[in-house]
């Protein structure tokens, strides 16, 4: 079973979803 790939896309997704919610609140303080 290969989880590695699992485990990759779920933290990419994550950081993504980080990005733009910190990009989201920078545009809206500004």
């Amino acid at each position: 079973r290969d989880n590695s790939l699992a485990v990759g896309i779920y933290v990419f997704s994550y950081l993504v979803f980080l990005g733009i919610i910190l990009h989201a609140a920078l545009t809206m303080s500004l």
